[in-house]
């Protein structure tokens, strides 16, 4: 039996239609459906129309959705509003973006009357149009409930057909896709599982604590300064320093250090004064591990730590690796650097550059090691010329009258082997001796500066007979490893 209505795509949107389904083709997109009244009589459409033959209203498509039910039919609604009319409707046209008729239908004679002549009525249209394959049109959902009276069911259909609630959004078609539409995909948008961004996450921070990898995947928290990790400080900050302050005192400087032992490492982080009387907690107070402090000595610095009660303080020692620690003071270490007392127990004015300790006493008196005032010849020893860890030491030579000349030198090599004799020969030495200096022969072996720290002097006398004969320690350098 032939339909006596019907719905059929126009010439111009079947080749609309074919261009969408080509590779790369856009989807079409129907916008409004028109009515007419096919000037007053129905007639057959056949699909080479491109307009309607009398259309009287237009108006925005509410609904446009594949049929459930058969993928190759498309289904277009729209609504006249109650006050639109009144006419008699004859013939119907699906429009797209662009103002070309997609679809026309043959419509069954139906009046949209209004209020003015004695009853309106909102009218709902909707066309089912079929393709030979899947139509290639943008799907439209309106969302004006007293526009479309079939919103609700039409929200149900359209979910219905897309994704279940049940199913968590695994019955998604494309995931990758569907990832990235939406802005979330791995490895561009968002990070890639990874083990250890997940064992870094599940951490819980505290105060003074780095992360570190205890395995592949695995991590833990390391005290940043702590007795009993070897993580973190060591590489953090600068060490503890100190320097003369006045008097018999010197300066101390907060600083991070290691422990001698390498079990761990601590911040010492009070700066101040230490004095050389007997050591006592705190910054002002004594500084000396045992006994009193003694003439012409060189003495050493230490930071150390108190791993029970978790305090810091500094010491001064006159040994360069084994001082006398206070009670509970287990840990130490040494700062680089030195100083001396002179011959009254007094700290020599100092400068400490680096690792150089620098002589910067008032006092003549206080830098000799020797002074020779016999034309005839010197022969001695200075024991504790140069601090037991020292390896580089500059030196003045003055001859003559006061003011007659002097010659400054640097001495290097290892200063602390012992010599193999009491009264050793340069040949037997590994640091210098003196000839002749600005003009003043020196007859004899001269000066022999001796590897264990002591200052051998032998024949040491001025050609020409020319008193006195002083020599003077300027600087020294401390090449331990500390």
């Amino acid at each position: 039996m032939t339909q006596q209505y019907y719905s059929i795509i126009t010439n111009a949107g079947l080749v609309k239609q074919t261009a969408a389904s080509s590779p790369g083709g856009s989807l079409i997109e129907l916008t409004h459906i028109a009515v007419g009244d096919a000037n007053g009589t129905s007639y057959n459409p056949n699909g080479t129309e491109t307009s309607l033959a009398h259309e009287l209203y237009r108006t925005t498509l509410t609904h446009v959705a594949i049929d459930g039910d058969n993928p190759n039919q498309l289904i277009v609604e729209g609504v006249i509003s109650e006050e639109i009319g009144p006419f008699t409707i004859r013939e119907v046209g699906i429009f797209d973006s662009e103002g070309q008729l997609f679809a026309i239908g043959k419509y069954p004679e139906t009046l949209k009357s209004t209020s003015s002549i004695g009853s309106g009525k909102r009218l709902y249209i909707r066309m089912i149009l079929g393709f030979a394959n899947a139509p290639q049109v943008e799907i439209i959902l309106f969302e004006d409930l007293n526009n479309d009276p079939n919103f609700n069911a039409n929200v149900i259909v359209f979910l219905s057909e897309k994704l279940a609630k049940a199913e968590n959004l695994s019955d998604v078609e494309d995931v990758e896709e569907a990832r990235e539409n939406l802005g979330l995909k791995i490895g561009t948008d968002i990070q890639a599982f990874a083990a250890n961004l997940v064992a870094l996450a599940g951490l819980v921070g505290a105060a003074k604590k780095v992360p570190y990898f205890t395995a592949p995947g695995q991590m833990g928290l390391s005290d940043l300064y702590a007795s009993n990790s070897s993580k973190g400080a060591s590489y953090i900050g600068s060490a503890p320093t100190f320097s003369y302050n006045s008097g018999n005192s010197i300066n101390v400087n907060a600083g991070i250090f290691t422990f001698s032992d390498g079990s761990g490492q601590d911040v010492n982080s009070y700066s101040g004064t230490k004095t050389m009387s007997s050591w006592a907690a705190g910054t002002g107070n004594g500084s000396l591990d045992a006994g009193t402090v003694a003439n012409n000595t060189w003495y050493y610095v230490y930071t150390i730590y108190n791993p029970t009660s978790g305090a810091t303080d500094y010491l001064t020692s006159a040994s360069p690796t084994s001082p006398t620690l206070p009670a509970g003071y287990t840990k130490y270490r040494r700062l680089p650097g030195f100083f001396k007392t002179n011959g009254s127990a007094a700290i020599i004015v100092f400068n400490l550059i680096n690792r150089t300790w620098i002589n910067k006493t008032a006092t003549a008196g206080e830098q000799v090691l020797v002074s020779a005032t016999s034309q005839a010849g010197a022969t001695g020893t200075v024991s504790g010329a140069f601090p037991a860890v020292a390896n580089v030491a500059t030196v003045e030579l003055e001859m003559g009258t006061t003011g007659a000349g002097f010659s400054s030198f640097t001495v290097w090599g290892n200063l602390q082997s012992v010599p193999s004799a009491a009264s050793p020969s340069v040949s037997g030495l590994r640091a210098s001796s003196v000839g002749t200096n600005n003009g003043f022969g020196v007859t004899g072996t001269g000066l022999i500066f001796n590897d264990n720290g002591v200052l051998f002097f032998q024949n040491l006398e001025i050609a020409g007979g020319v008193n006195p004969i002083r020599v003077s320690l300027m600087a020294v350098t401390d090449n331990s490893n500390v």
